[in-house]
């Protein structure tokens, strides 16, 4: 989730509060965090005092050059800079020379990747396996661990997994490319090019 400003920025936060289990991440940008009697702040820093977490919950907060953004910004990020919660991953960013307008086109693709580094380096690791296939039974292991993660499912991707299947289809590892073409076709089932790279590595092996 991302909100911006004065009634995005300042919702965002409050949801995640509010919602502090239910929720993978949040993206904050140029918050306000405070309205008459109510502090997200205090209910923050309170909540996770008595919040179990069992997912990983990312949430970026961050300021540009206004100085109303600035106090909102620096009451947040003292009060998270004392805190040690079991996957909570908070950082705070400040662009102090940017624009109030700029801070979202700033901040959003960095935060995006800081969240989702768990869900690259585990393909990473994928890719770099010289492991003789990849099965249903990987990918399936490899989605319980991202589930568990982000308390949310997440595949490997279409272009990652024709990816995984041309590794084995260069190596002449006909049967291995095609099962894990097969995992394609079942995630991607209106992708034409499964099909075809399919019936290629079976006209591959059948010539061995």
């Amino acid at each position: 989730m991302r909100g911006y400003s004065v009634g995005a920025g300042y919702f965002s936060s409050y949801l995640l509060q509010d919602r502090l289990t239910d929720i993978s991440g949040v993206i904050s940008c140029s918050p306000f965090f405070t309205e008459k009697n109510i502090n997200v702040v205090d209910s923050l820093k309170e909540k996770l005092k008595k919040t179990h977490l069992n997912h990983e919950v990312y949430y970026r907060f961050i300021t540009g050059d206004s100085l109303t953004d600035t106090k909102e910004y620096l009451l947040m990020k003292s009060a998270l800079s004392g805190e040690s919660v079991d996957h909570f991953n908070s950082k705070g960013t400040e662009y102090y020379f940017a624009d109030h307008y700029l801070t979202p086109g700033l901040s959003v693709m960095p935060s995006l990747f800081d969240m989702f580094e768990y869900w690259n380096v585990e393909v990473r690791n994928i890719h770099n396996n010289d492991s003789l296939s990849f099965t249903t039974s990987d990918y399936a292991i490899f989605t319980d661990k991202i589930q568990h993660h982000y308390d949310d499912k997440l595949g490997i991707g279409l272009a990652e997994l024709r990816s995984i299947g041309y590794k084995f289809f260069n190596k002449k590892r006909y049967d291995a490319a095609i099962e894990t073409w097969q995992i394609m076709m079942k995630e991607f089932p209106t992708f034409p090019e499964s099909y075809v790279d399919i019936g290629r590595a079976y006209k591959k092996k059948a010539k061995l």
